[in-house]
């Protein structure tokens, strides 16, 4: 929270003193922002949104490590463009993070709403 504060301040300060801000020159990203049409700005930001709405929806419906599972497979495969082969190792090492989590740790995973309708009628499949 502090880090966030910090960044939007030192943001303020530089729009306020009239520095234009760069992107480039070495930084983690090699874009810079003002030579990107308009339109592909909003497709961006709207597949971005999505992408996030997904996963919410996807924890609330399905549970947190169903969902995650699921995203995990589904944006390395689609919006990275990664070979399956190198989807589902990732995905698969994924859930053996999460099953020693929850093994070992004890950490609690969000269930979602299927789960919670399923349960009565079919235990076995939890």
């Amino acid at each position: 929270m502090v880090l966030a504060l910090w960044l939007v301040v030192t943001e303020l300060r530089r729009r306020v003193g009239g520095e234009k801000l760069s992107v480039t020159g070495g930084g983690a990203v090699d874009i810079e922002a003002d030579n990107i049409p308009a339109p592909v700005r909003a497709r961006k930001a709207t597949r971005i949104f999505a992408w996030i709405l997904g996963i919410y929806l996807a924890v609330w419906l399905l549970g947190f490590k169903l969902a995650m599972l699921g995203f995990l497979a589904a944006y390395v495969g689609i919006e990275a463009r990664a070979k399956w082969t190198l989807v589902l190792g990732v995905t698969a090492l994924l859930a053996t993070v999460m099953f020693m989590f929850q093994t070992y740790l004890e950490v609690f995973w969000l269930e979602g709403l299927l789960n919670l309708w399923l349960q009565e009628p079919l235990p076995w499949l939890f």
